[in-house]
């Protein structure tokens, strides 16, 4: 969380300049062991790494660096359209959803891993979660 928006829809001001100039931000960067992938929603911006190995450490190059128009802004901030239209048309056509039961299972243990650890202040296996206890999880007094 930061201060809350300025922007106040103001047609002639800039609302991405003006929140990022606010100190928001919007962006997913995931990392993994062969690269990673940065969506960065407020600059426009897609970019994709690979990892490699040298002599003296481990590499890292951008393989992919993409960006949009402003015009294609609500595709990349909120494009619930798109999302409906998709979940109506595989309800019609009796195709199965997007995500599978078992994916949003896994990634809710993830998240609920996070969770714990945010509450706990120490990292947090997935194969921990059954003997952490009910939700929310209690706050650790610190002394």
């Amino acid at each position: 969380m930061y201060v809350a928006s300025t922007f106040e829809g103001d047609p002639l001001q800039n609302m991405l300049d003006q929140q990022m100039d606010d100190g928001h931000e919007l962006k997913y960067l995931v990392v993994g062991t062969g690269g990673a992938i940065e969506m960065n929603i407020f600059r426009r911006r897609f970019r994709r790494w690979e990892f490699g190995d040298s002599e003296k450490c481990i590499t890292s190059h951008i393989v992919q660096d993409e960006t949009w128009p402003s015009s294609e802004d609500d595709r990349y901030f909120h494009d619930t359209l798109s999302q409906a239209h998709d979940v109506v048309d595989r309800v019609l056509a009796n195709r199965p959803p997007r995500t599978s039961a078992s994916d949003a299972f896994e990634t809710m243990r993830v998240v609920a891993a996070a969770e714990h650890s945010a509450h706990l202040g120490r990292a947090v296996r997935i194969e921990e979660l059954a003997t952490l206890g009910d939700f929310p999880p209690q706050p650790v007094t610190r002394p």
